[in-house]
């Protein structure tokens, strides 16, 4: 569980930058990809992409310990597959 909290909060961390324009990851993950953000603006466990979470549940069966920086590049790496990566750029 511990995992799947940082991941959450590495995706928050993730759609808070920006890009050139000022535009958010978050706000054209939600325009090209359908990838909702609640109300209150803050990723929830049960929100994380599925890919994503059973990455990190496979990675915690095995015993490895991922940092805030490995769940944030595999964040990234799966945004850029779902998405038009050259486009979140």
């Amino acid at each position: 569980m511990f995992f799947l909290k940082l991941a959450a909060e590495c995706i928050r961390l993730v759609n808070l930058e920006k890009d050139k324009n000022g535009d958010n990851w978050a706000k054209k993950a939600m325009v090209q990809c359908g990838i909702d953000v609640p109300r209150d603006g803050v990723w929830k466990i049960g929100q994380l992409e599925k890919r994503l979470a059973a990455w990190i549940m496979d990675m915690e069966r095995r015993n490895i310990c991922l940092s805030r920086e490995l769940v944030t590049m595999k964040a990234r790496e799966l945004q850029a597959h779902l998405c038009d990566a050259w486009d979140l750029n």
